[in-house]
Formats: C-alpha cells, sequence, structure tokens
C-alpha cells in the first residue's frame, strides 16, 4: 500500500512538473493579454514613432491570409523573424541612448515571448514610405493575432 502511494506521489508530481514546464498551450486570451503587456507603450522608431496595435484576425487558414494580403499596398515583402528582430535590438543597442538600449531589452522580450508561445510567426512589410509591418502570430489554437505598426521611410 505504502509503495503504491508513494507511485501514485511521485507521478503526480512528475505530471505537474511536466506541465508547469510545457506551458505551449496558453489559450489565446491569455496570450493576447500578454501580447498587450509586452507591446505597450514600445514605439517602432524610424523616421518616425509609431505605436504597436494588436489586431484580432480571428482563425485563418493561409489562403485566407493570402487574400487579406491581396489588398495591401504593394511593394509587399516577407521579412524574416529573427532578422526583423535582431536587426532591429541591435540598432537599438548600439545607440548609445540608455532609453534607446531599454526599448532593445522590451523588443528582445517581445520576441522571445512570441517564438516561444506562438505555432507560427511571419513579419510582412506593405507599402512605400509609409510602411506598414505586420508581424502575423498564429496562435498554438489556430487565432492569428497581428503586431501592426508603421515605419516612415522616406
Amino acid at each position: 500500500m505504502f509503495r503504491r502511494l508513494l507511485i501514485f506521489l511521485f507521478a503526480a508530481m512528475w505530471t505537474d512538473g511536466a506541465m508547469a514546464v510545457n506551458n505551449n498551450n496558453m489559450d489565446t486570451s491569455t496570450f493576447k493579454k500578454s501580447l498587450a503587456e509586452l507591446s505597450k507603450d514600445l514605439l517602432y522608431s524610424s523616421e518616425s514613432d509609431y505605436p504597436f496595435e494588436i489586431l484580432d484576425w480571428g482563425k485563418k487558414d493561409a489562403a485566407s491570409l493570402k487574400g487579406m494580403m491581396a489588398t495591401w499596398p504593394a511593394p509587399v515583402e516577407k521579412v524574416a523573424f529573427a532578422d526583423f528582430f535582431n536587426r532591429y535590438i541591435q540598432k537599438q543597442e548600439q545607440s548609445g541612448d540608455d532609453a534607446m538600449k531599454a526599448g532593445g531589452d522590451r523588443f528582445r522580450k517581445l520576441q522571445s515571448f512570441i517564438a516561444n508561445n506562438s505555432a507560427d510567426v511571419a513579419v510582412w512589410r506593405s507599402g512605400r514610405i509609409e510602411v506598414g509591418i505586420y508581424i502575423i502570430i498564429t496562435a498554438k489554437d489556430g487565432q492569428v493575432l497581428v503586431l501592426r505598426t508603421i515605419s516612415v521611410e522616406t
């Protein structure tokens, strides 16, 4: 009896520990709240500073996403997720400005959160001069959330 109890307790602890370590099933509501916290007051600096907004596109398949993107102003180009964040973070860190360095840290945390908690992510740029930047995030339940901002490039 004692042996069974120990086995049961060990199994219960092991299962709870595995669930805590592997929190890959974050629901969309929690994911969206965390995304909002991480991007709150975060500005994308180019020739102007623009905030990020969160868009909830619902559950979309690849064909639906392509259809939405077909309405965007040309040119439309895909940028590697890591490249987009790493270039921007590096620029912030090398600025010599403490506020920009702090912004770089926030961008790194946002990048890490998205990478660790999404099923898929892609970064798209659309337009000229006022370039729309869309970080399209597919949550693990198939819900599509977008972080959108603008880069001014004259």
